[in-house]
């Protein structure tokens, strides 16, 4: 087996350890490396760890019949970006005619973060609208902050995306309305509706600057 020094695995919390099991130990054979004293793990923040916050993309593909959970490059009618360049990552996914939601608030990278360098997302908005025919930009904080809420951007950017989907907003209402806890019901709906109005004007502008 191979050696490695100084190497660091995750546990559940910050606290003392004491090892039970050395299958390293000269009693089974091993070259006797290791330390058996107790180890108190020092708290390291999770960088690059698929933990809350973390990046995650998920494909969603819906018809009669599905031979793939994955959508294939270039084959996405719809993408919907939670941050800029996020957004960016994953649009080779998005077809040439497809539409892009995405929220405008920058979320800064681990690289940005341990290099100090800036980051604020513009430069990403301005490539997704150089490259991107049909994109809709959604201020997802100014509706965060109408509704109350950080965690109803999910079903802004959604009522954003509806009409791309295929799917009306009174569908999408009844759906809140089974899913939801009644408490937060009135909070998402009026997310769903601030999502749609970003997507009505997002459209007039469009038709604007193609006058």
């Amino acid at each position: 087996p191979n050696t490695y020094e100084n190497y660091r695995m995750g546990v559940p919390s910050h606290r003392r350890y004491v090892p039970v099991f050395n299958t390293d130990d000269p009693a089974y054979g091993g070259d006797g490396f290791g330390d058996a004293a107790a180890v108190l793990t020092p708290p390291v923040a999770p960088i690059g760890m698929a933990q809350r916050g973390g990046c995650v993309v998920s494909h969603v593909r819906t018809g009669d019949v599905v031979l793939s959970p994955l959508v294939p490059l270039g084959q996405a009618d719809v993408l919907i970006g939670f941050e800029p360049a996020e957004a960016v990552r994953c649009l080779p996914y998005l077809k040439a005619e497809g539409t892009a939601i995405v929220c405008t608030k920058a979320v800064r990278p681990v690289t940005a973060s341990l290099t100090g360098s800036a980051y604020d997302g513009s430069e990403m908005i301005e490539y997704l609208q150089k490259n991107v025919p049909h994109l809709i930009l959604v201020d997802g904080e100014a509706i965060c902050a109408a509704v109350g809420s950080p965690r109803a951007l999910n079903v802004a950017l959604l009522g954003a995306a509806l009409p791309a989907l295929g799917i009306a907003p009174a569908d999408m209402e009844q759906a809140l309305r089974a899913s939801v806890r009644p408490q937060f019901v009135e909070m998402n709906l009026a997310a769903l509706r601030l999502g749609a109005q970003a997507q009505k004007k997002a459209d007039e502008k469009g038709a604007t600057d193609h006058d």
